[in-house]
């Protein structure tokens, strides 16, 4: 048995009806700071030490989010005093988990909402102590501000709730500091997508965000999405938007401008050019609305998807022709990686590159369209 396992088997026996409040968490305080001792002792890579010991907080910030004991879970004010306590003690200076940050929770369950906002209340209340864990908290916030109304308010009421126990800065100030600076918390395709379809440019605006901060972020958060359509569809539209007022106000340069749709055209072809099942609906007119964006940037991947969406009138299919007859390895691995069977043939003859496949090359790419060409 490793260390972690040691330490966690020892953690779930903490969570007991029989401990007081004062003995739960001190039991609770006791394991971390001998685990942390044993893991210092026996560890010597340093590297190995720092993840071991995160992923030891995680996991008893887990337990502390969980626990079930009916003490605790109660919350009355002397022991949700009690919980800010132990939070205090064991992240604080000198804490066995000083400087630790316990990672982002993507949906917080109902049960884990009054002790997350123990957390949440550290972060805003005493920056100077628990300022590392602002960044985490807040994506945290505004991620369920969008994605999960009912979450963030209960998480809310439970934030305030606290705050009348130890007066601090109202959630609403917290939330609106937030906004302002949103182009630190938006972490997520999701966050993004979201933020689009709830105001978007306008709320930015509203909320005096710094949008070509925004708009760097934005690109970041495009760039290698896992997003898929309607999601795409979304950040697509925020992130133009935001290059297209920006260029307006002046606020960035012409080539700034052209650089950025540059790499948005970039991404959308390349997010595009993933789906197995290709929508026009969705993809032309993102793509058709870039379409003067076209650089050197894009590659074989690129320029299919391109072609895909975009009639002949629109887009050369000697530029494509060309690409292929470059490097006919890549066309190929492209074309079956990113193409249905259905649809590779009538690409391969449109652009008339049917001379780069042998007939059991288009046989085994194109399957039955290639065979009914041939009156098979």
């Amino acid at each position: 048995m490793n260390y972690l396992d040691e330490r966690f088997q020892e953690a779930y026996t903490v969570m007991t009806p029989v401990l007081s409040v004062d003995a739960y968490y001190q039991r609770l305080l006791d394991i971390a700071i001998k685990g942390k001792e044993k893991l210092f002792a026996s560890e010597p890579d340093l590297e190995k030490r720092a993840a071991l010991h995160a992923k030891a907080f995680r996991g008893l910030f887990w337990q502390f989010l969980n626990d079930d004991q009916k003490d605790i879970k109660e919350g009355s004010p002397p022991v949700v005093a009690k919980g800010l306590d132990f939070l205090r003690r064991l992240l604080g200076p000198g804490g066995p988990y000083e400087g630790q940050v316990p990672g982002g929770y993507s949906r917080l369950d109902f049960d884990e909402i009054p002790r997350y906002a123990y957390l949440a209340h550290l972060a805003i209340k005493e920056p100077e102590t628990f300022g590392h864990l602002r960044e985490t908290v807040f994506d945290s916030l505004i991620h369920h501000q969008l994605e999960y109304a009912g979450r963030f308010k209960a998480l809310s009421k439970a934030i305030n709730k606290l705050c009348q126990l130890e007066s601090t800065l109202p959630l609403d100030d917290v939330m609106a500091y937030i906004e302002a600076n949103i182009h630190n918390h938006l972490t997520s395709y999701v966050t993004m997508a979201q933020y689009q379809e709830q105001g978007g440019l306008a709320r930015l605006l509203e909320k005096g965000a710094d949008i070509k901060a925004m708009l760097h972020s934005c690109l970041d958060i495009v760039e290698g999405t896992d997003a898929k359509d309607k999601s795409f569809a979304s950040m697509f539209r925020l992130t133009l938007d935001c290059i297209n007022h920006l260029e307006a106000e002046e606020g960035i340069s012409p080539e700034e401008a052209r650089a950025g749709r540059s790499q948005l055209l970039r991404n959308t072809l390349e997010v595009s050019g993933r789906q197995k099942n290709k929508d026009p609906g969705v993809w032309y007119p993102m793509i058709s609305e870039l379409a003067d964006a076209a650089d050197s940037s894009l590659d074989g991947r690129h320029f299919l998807s391109y072609f895909y969406y975009l009639t002949p009138d629109e887009f050369d299919p000697n530029a494509l022709k060309l690409m292929a007859e470059v490097d006919p390895k890549v066309f190929k691995q492209y074309l079956k990686r990113d193409y249905l069977e259905p649809t590779r043939f009538a690409l391969i003859e449109s652009v008339g590159v049917r001379h780069l496949f042998s007939e059991n090359e288009l046989i085994v790419m194109c399957g039955h369209q290639f065979a009914a060409d041939l009156g098979l």
